[in-house]
């Protein structure tokens, strides 16, 4: 699956894709009733995040019962999120995942922020942050100190994409327009429907860390 990915990548780079036009309306976009942002941001409780783009010696600790370990390497970690997100979905049905996201993705007020850091901090100048996620926050325990290179809005966003991943609409336009140009991200869930307990003890842990961490002011 990865394979294909990244050779669609390279595909979709030749056509041009980041040369797309602005999307004009937010018209599609769904908002909760009575529900705010900070039911996704400054206000989450969670009962409990960096790594590395190109590192593949990280390793995830998979606890059981409190006890046993088992280790999964970078490679492992994105080939089961490959596997979770685009299971199923022809190239051409992934092309169009990602065509018809570059305009919500360009139209976001993250969108010069979070290309800077993929390029400049990650060393990624291809696609891959539409294709592929910030952080593994699902499969492994971050630390204070893996964030240490990224901006706030960093932090902010992979906060955020604990909840994307499991569909959660966002009502603030930014967030659900950087999301919807996610090609593995598919709202579902609306902000007063969602319900915290589809988390696993890894995205709590991660969530009450970057929570945290999106509180604190500037250096």
């Amino acid at each position: 699956m990865k394979k294909i990915m990244i050779a669609m990548v390279m595909c979709i780079c030749a056509l041009g894709v980041s040369g797309c036009e602005r999307q004009d309306s937010f018209d599609s976009i769904q908002s909760e009733p009575g529900a705010t942002e900070g039911a996704s941001t400054e206000e989450v409780s969670p009962k409990g995040p960096s790594l590395e783009s190109g590192n593949k010696e990280n390793s995830l600790e998979t606890a059981e019962n409190g006890a046993d370990t088992q280790n999964l390497t970078y490679e492992e970690m994105m080939d089961q999120f490959y596997e979770k997100f685009y299971a199923g979905l022809s190239q051409e049905e992934i092309e169009e995942r990602i065509t018809e996201g570059i305009s919500y993705y360009q139209a976001s007020k993250y969108y010069g922020e979070v290309t800077n850091y993929w390029e400049n901090i990650r060393g990624v100048t291809d696609i891959s942050n539409v294709i592929e996620p910030l952080y593994f926050t699902d499969m492994k325990y971050y630390r204070e100190e893996d964030f240490q290179n990224d901006p706030k809005i960093i932090i902010h966003l992979a906060k955020n994409e604990i909840y994307a991943r499991h569909g959660y609409i966002f009502k603030d336009e930014d967030l659900y327009s950087y999301f919807m140009g996610c090609a593995w991200y598919r709202p579902a869930v609306a902000g007063e429907e969602f319900d915290d307990a589809v988390f696993n003890d890894y995205e709590r842990k991660n969530l009450e860390l970057l929570a945290a961490m999106d509180r604190e002011p500037e250096q």
